[in-house]
């Protein structure tokens, strides 16, 4: 029988102008495993699992039973072999299809590896997966992927068929099931490989995403024109498909020929589809005295050449001459991202230029097959910490060439990861003398102190950009400001506050806020006045996202979204706010706001669950440790388990926190130096205080201080290690000193001048070496 579309004209359009794809176990039949056997479906699924784990009394029931059975009895093996069996070998090449077409996101409830493995050959798109690195709405060459039942790409894989229905497995994980709810809601749908055994699963989805105001269409193919089936599905609300898995992949082929995107005959920062860097003219203007005032740089500050270049710059773009990838990091507020930004405007080259931040591997390998021998690209990125993972995938290409910037912190989390044969590091913390005139010069003279102040600093060192900025600027410091501003809006607004700190803690975690993420926490309901007369009310406290800036093309431009003026207000906000507000504040965002709600949820997630927000919110350790478990169960990263350890034995529940910390170092097989640095600390806190009354415990203290040494020796460029080894080793001769004590203090001492020679802004080893030449 030939295939039949209704509705076929829309469905062709669709095809070219964005749609959904929900893909059920039929559209991989195609698709073949490492042993070249054909992807089973359901039944067949049954089947083989009956056999392979000697059940035959099962053959009769379905899959979802049969899976609850063998599951309880065999969780590992049984794991084990779907790992192998859905784990693609070959493919039919027809499938490559569907890269060209305007696919904007993939839900699966297969298990296979077979998108991944299409989008990986693309050189035009690649596949986002929302569980590990969260949406990153609008950038056009990102295909948003879910697997509802997990994927055999995951480490530690737990698949799930029990029950199969889509709609009980969103029961235990709404967050998922408001996301994709959403996303129905707003581009067409098709979908691929379901059976009539699935209906219930795609009436409850049906009833959720069809809106008599504005429905979008929905087609769902059917292998035969059974008038029963095809009356039911209608009945629902689905334009129907008739044809096969084959059929449908041919007519994708068709299709995929007529809108092929064309190919530009020469590279340019245009052909990127984020990154460009915006002219004066198209860069939004803001006065000049927001930049003194503390506020994060943007475009309009660096291309009107207001802010001057310091002596940092002449030293990076000579290192950029020298061809080398380079790598900025200094104390926050010190002028990295104002360096970056002028650096990308400033330098005169005949290479592509782009500037970026928060790049996932997926997104880095696309921007290699686009530049990997077509062109040279230099690639600024900001925030690095946030990209390790993508910088590792970019460093590896001959044509590429990185300016990265970050803080010292948040580049020494992953440290090891920026080889000294791959970067050249410089510490922009601190000013040269011969800077001071000029920025003094450039502040507007109706905010400049009258005469110029250098600060006074501790330890010989120079003062940061922003420490001589404040100096020489009038009027209250930032924290003082904002201090009275939460003062102000607690005794009269409690809503407004708790808006204002809610949107400081995101950002300070490298996210802005949505116009749905406010419309949750405010209980809005997506009342647009409602929404807007609030944000209105804050005024001036925020500023609004622009879109088409490169530091935020990647942000849906659906909707607007909304940060605090800089990084440094939201972070002094959060400070000075008092923890039980903060608190009040923390948990409502948690509650109310869904994951995959959170722009930029990779990046978020790696700040936004840290054990110090813990330990401010929780004074009832049982209360942490369940809100911890609770994000654990819908995002299962092993970091989580680590910051729950620490938040534990902050709380002198030593027990659980080495329960959970084992496990995070099983479950990260042993293999992150950060995990094994937690294991270290926790044994050394657990036994320091009591080991002076019983020195039986000396061995514990010991082997915290080799867990640290041998996490130093493969972690070398984390300062982590060597700052906490400094520290353990001043308490450890505070109790047993003497000559196994001397050799760990010689040990910090060496070290520490190792990590000050490489960051001489490094303010606190300065400060721990003092300390540990007292002892010596």
């Amino acid at each position: 029988m030939a295939m039949q579309i209704e509705n076929e004209s829309s469905f062709r359009a669709t095809l070219g102008r964005g749609f959904n794809l929900f893909l059920g176990s039929a559209f991989s039949i195609l698709a073949r495993d490492n042993n070249k056997e054909q992807l089973p479906t359901g039944l067949a699924l049954t089947k083989e699992l009956c056999i392979k784990f000697s059940r035959p009394d099962l053959q009769e029931h379905d899959l979802p039973l049969v899976s609850q059975i063998i599951k309880s009895k065999n969780r590992t093996e049984f794991n084990e072999y779907l790992l192998n069996r859905f784990k693609i070998g070959e493919y039919d090449p027809r499938y490559e299809s569907i890269t060209t077409l305007e696919v904007k996101r993939i839900f699966t409830t297969n298990i296979d590896d077979l998108m991944p493995k299409i989008f990986s050959k693309s050189k035009e798109r690649y596949l986002n997966d929302l569980l590990l690195q969260g949406a990153t709405f609008g950038d056009r060459d990102a295909v948003e992927y879910l697997p509802l039942h997990g994927n055999v790409l995951y480490p530690e894989p737990d698949f799930s068929f029990t029950p199969i229905e889509t709609a009980s497995a969103f029961a235990n994980n709404p967050t998922q099931f408001q996301y994709l709810v959403s996303c129905l809601l707003k581009d067409p749908t098709i979908f691929l490989g379901y059976s009539f055994k699935d209906a219930g699963t795609l009436q409850a989805l049906s009833h959720h995403f069809t809106t008599p105001a504005q429905p979008k269409s929905k087609w769902i193919q059917l292998r035969t024109d059974e008038k029963a089936y095809v009356d039911y599905f209608k009945s629902l609300g689905f334009e129907i498909i008739i044809g096969d898995t084959e059929s449908i992949i041919d007519y994708f082929n068709i299709r995929a020929s007529e809108i092929t995107r064309p190919a530009s005959s020469e590279l340019n920062a245009a052909s990127f589809s984020t990154g460009r860097i915006p002219s004066l003219n198209e860069a939004p203007v803001r006065p000049i005295t927001d930049y003194f005032r503390g506020h994060a740089p943007v475009w309009h500050d660096i291309l009107s050449q207001r802010i001057p270049t310091t002596k940092k710059y002449n030293r990076i773009i000579n290192h950029i001459d020298s061809g080398r990838n380079v790598l900025l990091s200094g104390i926050p507020v010190c002028g990295k991202s104002t360096i970056l930004m002028q650096a990308a405007a400033y330098y005169d080259t005949n290479q592509i230029k782009i500037f970026e931040e928060n790049l996932t591997p997926e997104k880095a390998t696309q921007i290699v097959s686009k530049i990997e021998g077509k062109g040279k690209l230099l690639l600024f990125i900001d925030n690095a910490g946030d990209s390790v993972d993508a910088l590792d995938i970019l460093s590896n290409c001959k044509d590429i060439q990185i300016v990265a910037a970050d803080r010292s912190i948040n580049i020494g989390f992953g440290s090891h990861r920026f080889k000294s044969d791959r970067f050249t590091n410089l510490d922009c913390s601190d000013l040269n003398e011969d800077d001071y005139q000029n920025i003094y010069d450039s502040i507007p003279p109706v905010i400049r102190e009258n005469r110029m102040t250098v600060p006074e600093v501790e330890l010989q060192i120079w003062p940061s950009t922003f420490e001589f900025i404040e100096k020489n600027v009038v009027g209250p410091s930032i924290s003082d400001r904002f201090k009275d501003v939460l003062i102000k809006l607690r005794s009269t607004q409690i809503e407004l506050h708790d808006l204002f700190v809610m949107i400081c803690y995101v950002y300070s975690c490298h996210s802005p806020v949505s116009f749905d993420v406010v419309s949750r926490f405010i209980g809005a309901g997506g009342d647009y006045v409602k929404v807007y007369g609030v944000l209105e009310r804050l005024g001036k406290l925020l500023s609004e996202v622009d879109t088409n800036n490169a530091q935020f093309v990647d942000l849906d431009d659906t909707q607007d979204h909304f940060t605090p003026r800089s990084q440094l207000i939201a972070e002094t906000v959060v400070d000075r706010c008092r923890n039980m507000d903060f608190g009040r504040v923390y948990l409502d965002f948690h509650t109310k706001v869904p994951r995959l709600f959170i722009p930029r949820y990779s990046n978020f997630k790696r700040f936004g669950y840290r054990n110090g927000y813990a330990e401010r919110v929780f004074q009832d350790w049982k209360e942490g440790e369940k809100f911890y478990l609770r994000v654990y169960k819908e995002d299962k990263n092993y970091f989580l388990k680590q910051q729950l350890a620490i938040f534990l034995g902050a709380k002198k529940q030593y027990g659980l926190a080495f329960k959970y910390i084992d496990e995070a170092l099983t479950e990260s097989k042993n293999k992150n130096p950060n995990i094994r640095h937690t294991h270290a600390r926790l044994l050394f806190d657990a036994n320091i205080d009591k080991a002076a009354s019983d020195r039986s415990l000396k061995h514990n203290l010991v082997r915290s201080m080799e867990i640290l040494e041998a996490c130093h020796e493969y972690d070398k460029r984390q300062t982590n290690h060597a700052l906490r080894f400094s520290e353990q080793a001043i308490k450890f001769n505070s109790v047993f000193p003497g000559a196994e004590s001397l050799a760990y203090t010689t040990k910090a001492k060496t070290w520490l001048k190792e990590e000050i020679h490489k960051t001489p802004s490094l303010r606190y080893a300065r400060r721990l070496l003092k300390d540990i030449e007292r002892l010596n």
